[in-house]
């Protein structure tokens, strides 16, 4: 009945804790994350070049931050358009993931609620509307351009240190170390978002959160602000 069900709803959200290092940790698959060599070599095309024009060299110099900035809205539209569309499936594997009970075994005769891809996704429909398919994209959304922004930002700064320095930041190992640091920073600037995401997506119906300030309010109140960096360490041992 629904007392079974919302029973059952708390023991999820027990299970992710909303604090839970491993759970929340794991329900990162899908950020924005990037490679650190494919983060450390990103720019290496939007270098400073020299073209002849009519026989007179003309500098494209000036033209670099206009390319970074290009770069960083393709990036950023083309993370939130992938994040709407493979959301459900994200759903999916988070509510399979923090269920206490399993998903499918022989000889048990009872099983958990979700216990198929196509079954969970049936039953989220029947009990949250298609839009339960979607829960926790707004803040998803949110994560993804700071993410984007902070990640080529800490990169440059990065990559200029090194070069005043007088080494080379695309080559290893610095074109490692510069994408993890970048990945890092960027993790530890937008990690609130993934939390309250993780929460949404994973809370079910009856809700206990209906929109993105409800589960930042419930969240800091019921675990302080350390809550919202729930599992942060095992996601930067994962970058790294």
């Amino acid at each position: 009945g629904f007392g079974g069900r919302a029973v059952s709803r708390n023991r999820r959200l027990r299970a992710l804790g909303v604090g839970s290092a491993g759970l929340v940790a794991s329900a990162t698959a899908l950020r924005p994350r990037r490679s650190a060599h494919a983060a450390a070599g990103g720019g290496s095309d939007d270098r400073d070049t020299t073209r002849t024009m009519g026989g007179a060299g003309v500098s494209t110099s000036a033209s670099h931050g206009t390319s970074v900035k290009h770069s960083m809205m393709a990036g950023a539209f083309a993370g939130m358009l992938s994040r709407v569309v493979v959301a459900p499936l994200d759903v999916i594997k988070i509510r399979m993931q923090v269920q206490v009970e399993p998903v499918s075994a022989r000889g048990l005769a009872t099983l958990g609620k979700y216990r198929s891809i196509t079954q969970c996704a049936r039953v989220i429909i029947k009990e949250e509307g298609l839009r339960g398919l979607w829960a926790g994209t707004v803040p998803a959304l949110f994560l993804w351009v700071p993410y984007t922004a902070v990640q080529f930002a800490a990169l440059e700064k990065f990559k200029k240190f090194a070069t005043e320095n007088g080494a080379n930041p695309e080559k290893p190992p610095l074109a490692f170390v510069g994408g993890a640091l970048a990945g890092a920073t960027a993790t530890v600037v937008t990690y609130p978002f993934d939390v309250m995401r993780t929460v949404l997506a994973a809370q079910g119906s009856p809700r206990v959160y209906d929109s993105l300030p409800q589960a930042f309010v419930g969240i800091v109140r019921s675990r302080g602000v350390q809550g919202l960096y729930a599992g942060i360490g095992v996601t930067l041992v994962e970058i790294a």
